[in-house]
């Protein structure tokens, strides 16, 4: 059986959602999704640190804060990330769950 590629998605409502797509995802697909330029950030999730995708210019366009992916960001404290205090998620988060983004 071939490989899917599985990446969550987490709406600002807290909502989840998995895409699983045959082929391993491409800029585009993460552009479209967070909806302009990508920023990869690390997470934690179900115990593990992960990346997470969200737009880079989120915070200067306005986007709402995203509570359940700011949670998660959060929690690399625990792995040695130094963040600012205060920092936190805006729009939509993706989180490859079986693969690294290239």
């Amino acid at each position: 059986m071939p490989k899917k590629y599985e990446t969550l998605v987490i709406q600002v409502d807290g909502s989840e959602e998995i895409i699983s797509l045959d082929k391993e995802p491409q800029l585009r697909f993460f552009q479209n999704l967070v909806g302009g330029y990508i920023q990869v950030v690390p997470c934690v999730w179900k115990d593990d640190l992960k990346e997470m995708i969200i737009n880079e210019e989120g915070k200067f366009q306005g986007f709402e804060i995203n509570l359940k992916a700011s949670k998660s960001f959060e929690m690399t404290r625990q792995h040695g990330y130094a963040l600012l205090p205060g920092d936190h998620i805006v729009g939509i988060a993706l989180i490859p769950l079986n693969y690294e983004v290239n």
